[in-house]
């Protein structure tokens, strides 16, 4: 008895409007099936949703994840753009992991995708270009059409609080109930006051004023309630988000469109109240988190392996695990002890010293290379690059119209020149033009010795681009200790810098510090007796 081929069905419909809906797929599908020979083991189903889509497409997603499992090798669908709609660098990933699983695609109108040839996988990446501009195209021309209604001051989505939408199309928003624009008037008058987001939200649930929402007033929905120019008459859109294929620059607010609830000297002040917000507390950071400090990115916390936060006001960095979720312990250290701790490991690591050794040192790289460098005409290198890159160029052309039978040599053709260029790059590579006014070691040096300029008193941007360039990260490791009460506190007491690929690797443990060149150090050296003994503030008094 013959073996069936185990597979499964995609079937997808971005509407009820298309002609092939899900049941004609299916049937279709089936009867592919049985004549070739497959056995289906499950249905997959994306129902109204479009093929551009991927983490929306939950059908999808599943189908992606079971392939791993390896108990089919085929996906059947109907065609390619039922597959995806996607750019061909997107439907390439896709294809990698089915490729990865021994999982091949195939459709009842192109057939089965070829991935494993140049030739077969060209033609489907072309053919998903076509199917992901169509989309493309689709929603440019739909965006016209809505930027003409938006144009002519029509509302196209649900009306905001406060305000009504009337039946029909191209209308504009009209005034809601007299309650809603009573309470839209107030919160902004609140937020005037000073009353914070969190507050105003509580105030309105206590004397019952009822919301949008079932579960209430909450504290982003004031906030966006504050932000929108909806309430001073005006359409703003692409303010907070962009469509996937909306134009560049698809945003800006429309003036007057509907009557104002909100007078525009009290939209002032709030919007002003807003910016000092933002201000304090940095932009999108959340309460207190600070991510533009000058090791943003790049401090952790060794006992959690979380990174560490500027929290601002009280020049510290804050385990990211304890502020706000508890996880962690209280480890923090100062933001201008970790500094000069970092300079000190850079100064030792890459300047050497003083700018004397630096500029030895640069030498002495500068003549072994000089001396180690091969040589080759690079005007000719160069000729026959460009030489190979028209053949390829030529090759790829003739691939769209070449006979089936000769798809293999043209592909071996192709290799082989892809080959050659690959190793008169390295040619190229290997040696360096001359160039005229050649950088001595004295500048490079010069240049490089700036760096320690930048940590002593440049700002926390220009600080974290030029460690980023040289640091991957940095851990502090906390212990904790007694001070003869009864709350127990942490202080940090030692570290690692781990320098980026191509500079010494550092390690953590001191047994194997001399042997894996691991820049540590330990952050209570000894101190005069008047200074905390680790660069850090001092223990927080308990409280009663």
């Amino acid at each position: 008895m013959k073996t069936l081929v185990p597979v499964v069905l995609y079937l997808r419909m971005s509407s009820d409007k298309q002609e092939c809906s899900i049941d004609d797929q299916r049937k279709a599908l089936t009867d592919y099936c049985a004549k070739h020979g497959y056995r289906i083991v499950r249905e997959y189903i994306d129902e109204g949703i479009s093929g551009w889509k991927g983490k929306e497409r939950l059908g999808f997603q599943r189908l992606i994840a079971d392939a791993t499992a390896r108990e089919f090798v085929a996906v059947v669908c109907w065609d390619q753009s039922r597959f995806s709609r996607f750019s061909p660098v997107e439907a390439n990933y896709y294809w990698h992991i089915l490729q990865q699983s021994e999982v091949r695609v195939e459709t009842i109108k192109e057939g089965r995708l070829d991935l494993d040839s140049l030739g077969g996988w060209l033609t489907a990446s072309i053919s998903q270009h076509g199917k992901a501009e169509y989309v493309r195209s689709l929603a440019h021309d739909v965006a016209r059409g809505q930027r003409r209604q938006r144009d002519a001051g029509y509302w196209l989505t649900v009306a905001p609080f406060g305000y009504r939408k009337p039946e029909g199309k191209n209308q504009r928003l009209i005034l809601g109930p007299a309650d809603e624009i009573a309470t839209v008037r107030r919160v902004f008058a609140l937020r005037r006051e000073g009353y914070g987001h969190r507050t105003i939200a509580r105030m309105l649930n206590q004397e019952g004023i009822k919301a949008r929402r079932a579960s209430g007033w909450g504290m982003r929905t004031i906030a966006f309630m504050l932000t929108r120019q909806t309430y001073i008459g005006d359409s703003a859109y692409g303010q907070s988000s962009r469509p996937k294929f909306a134009a560049k620059g698809d945003r800006g607010v429309i003036k007057g469109t509907h009557p104002a609830i909100i007078d525009r000297e009290t939209w002032d002040a709030v919007q002003k109240l807003a910016g000092v917000r933002r201000k304090r507390h940095g932009h999108s950071t959340g309460p207190g988190k600070n991510r533009s400090g000058a090791l943003a990115g790049i401090l952790h916390c060794a006992n959690c392996g979380k990174a560490m936060y500027d929290i601002g006001k009280d020049d510290y960095y804050i385990c990211g695990s304890y502020h706000g979720k508890g996880q962690c312990t209280h480890n923090k250290i100062n933001r201008g002890a970790i500094l000069r701790i970092v300079a000190e490991k850079i100064r030792e690591r890459f300047l050497l010293g003083s700018v004397e050794k630096l500029t030895a040192a640069i030498e002495k790289a500068q003549a072994k290379a000089k001396a180690t460098a091969p040589k080759y005409d690079l005007g000719e290198v160069r000729r026959q690059i460009a030489g190979i890159d028209q053949k390829l160029a030529t090759a790829a052309e003739r691939m769209m119209t070449i006979v089936p039978s000769l798809v293999k040599t043209m592909e071996a053709k192709m290799l082989d020149l892809q080959r050659q260029r690959e190793l008169l790059e390295a040619k190229l590579e290997a040696t360096a033009p001359t160039p005229k006014k050649r950088r001595t070691a004295k500048d490079i040096a010069a240049d490089l010795w700036r760096l320690d300029e930048v940590l002593r008193k440049g700002s926390p941007t220009a600080i974290r681009t030029a460690l980023s360039q040289r640091i991957e990260r940095i851990d502090i490791r906390f212990e904790p200790y007694f001070p003869g009460k009864k709350r127990i506190y942490h202080r940090p007491s030692s570290g690692a810098l781990y320098f980026t690929k191509g500079s010494n690797q550092s390690g953590w443990s001191t047994s194997t510090a001399a042997s894996t060149g691991c820049q540590k150090w330990r952050t209570r050296p000894q101190r005069p007796a008047s200074l905390p003994a680790d660069g850090s503030p001092r223990a927080p008094r308990p409280t009663r």
